[in-house]
């Protein structure tokens, strides 16, 4: 657990750098473009380097440490030696996979969804297959980390001489250029910085929950974490998007088509799905979590589909700025409506030492995040007449976020069948759209 604690803190100093490849791979794709496209990949694969040499270099530190005292000196020598082994391999295995990184953004940025999702699951089918067979052949925890390092070094080749399959007259060189390292990392890192305002806006509510309620705890983190994993599935579907957009964008395109293609796709999803799940929720958690557990989390069910109905009409106008330039405007508005969010839950903390004003300030920074995304997405449109799309397009899940405050089972039923209409009315000829977008 702790290794794979490790293993994912490795890898969240990134930089943005899988983000950034991807959108510069996306914007220079054209055969007038082919020197930047081999400079931004060199550029890419620089950045890797540097951060895999920093985790590779911290592995070498964790021996000197063992060797002066400094760490784990209440273990026994002898497990003290196979803890710090294991260290060892996990940022060893962290370095490697900052090329890895690159290497699957980059196969994004080409439109190459298949190659990044299959090499993803092989890597990890990989590794989970050869660890568990040394494990069952007497292996311990040490073999299985060895075991995903050889999976992952393994496929890293095979990533390599698949993106020079695209670009075959693309050859590495060293050092990459300093022009396209900085802008690299100047459009990633405002990405990677989101990614720390989401992970602690995210985080926060539960902590100020174990302080106010630790009996119901586990409870609420067990829910919060049910459906912020189903907005991650959702938010899946935009990365073939991103690149999209990029490409749309260097070449001045129109980008609203596909945005709102691709917001009414993902809204239809989230909105049918949430609602359905509010009618069937109880005997579907009943069976999966037993009744004890279903009695402790059911009080927490309806106000979490509350707040996934607000939340996911943020995840395409998130992906949407991100992928059109505007990383630092995002990064902007979701620090925005974090600090609000947190300064919040800190009141509720101070005054009402109630669990459920948490899920209502969640609820509160969601709706305040969608408005100010919504706006920043919609005033970089050309047609200022779209402001009646964006109306629109919150009527569905509005409809719905209604049906989970009625009581009457009549009332709630006619509210889920005008749920459904508004989906057709506002989305399907859109869905229609994105089909055809998929097609191209």
């Amino acid at each position: 657990m702790l290794c794979g604690t490790l293993l994912v803190t490795i890898q969240s100093f990134n930089l943005g750098i899988g983000f950034s490849i991807m959108q510069s791979i996306a914007s220079s794709r054209s055969p007038a473009a082919q020197s930047e496209l081999h400079e931004s990949i060199n550029a890419g694969i620089s950045v890797a380097l540097g951060l895999m040499s920093a985790s590779f270099l911290a592995a070498l530190m964790i021996p000197i440490a063992i060797s002066g005292d400094l760490l784990w000196t209440d273990m026994d020598s002898a497990l003290r030696l196979y803890f710090a082994q294991c260290v060892v391999i996990v940022f060893v295995t962290g370095g490697v996979k900052f090329l890895e990184l690159v290497m699957l953004f980059s196969f994004r940025g080409f439109e190459r969804i298949d190659l990044a999702a299959g090499y993803n699951i092989a890597i990890r089918a990989g590794g989970i297959a050869l660890g568990g067979l040394l494990v069952y052949e007497g292996g311990g925890v040490k073999i299985l980390l060895l075991a995903n390092l050889s999976a992952s070094t393994i496929m890293l080749g095979v990533e390599v001489w698949r993106l020079r399959g695209l670009i075959p007259a693309w050859r590495f060189a060293w050092p990459g250029s300093t022009v396209y390292i900085r802008s690299l990392l100047k459009h990633g890192v405002w990405v990677w910085l989101q990614s720390f305002v989401l992970i602690l806006c995210t985080q926060a509510d539960r902590y100020i929950v174990s302080y106010i309620d630790i009996k119901h705890f586990s409870y609420y983190a067990l829910a919060a974490t049910l459906f912020s994993q189903g907005l991650v599935m959702i938010s899946a579907i935009t990365p073939w998007f991103q690149p999209r957009i990029a490409a749309l964008k260097t070449n001045r395109s129109d980008t609203v088509p596909i945005y709102f293609s691709t917001y009414s796709f993902l809204s239809a999803l989230g909105v049918v799905g949430l609602s359905l799940l509010f009618w069937i929720y109880e005997p579907l958690m009943r069976l999966w979590l037993g009744a004890e557990k279903f009695m402790g989390i059911s009080g927490f069910i309806v106000p979490f589909i509350r707040y996934a109905l607000c939340a996911v009409p943020t995840i395409v106008p998130i992906a949407y700025l991100n992928a059109s330039g505007h990383q630092k405007s995002c990064f902007k508005i979701n620090l925005l409506t974090g600090i609000c969010t947190v300064l919040a839950e800190l009141i509720v903390l101070y005054y009402s030492h109630n669990v459920y004003d948490i899920i209502t300030i969640l609820i509160c920074g969601a709706i305040l995040n969608a408005v100010l995304l919504h706006y920043a997405v919609h005033r970089g449109f050309p047609h200022k007449s779209l402001w009646h799309n964006v109306i629109l397009s919150i009527l569905p899940p509005a409809t719905a976020f209604t049906m989970t405050f009625s009581t009457g089972i009549y009332t709630q039923l006619c509210l889920l069948i005008a749920t459904l209409i508004s989906v057709r009315l506002v989305y399907v000829k859109r869905l229609k759209e994105i089909l055809k977008i998929w097609q191209v």
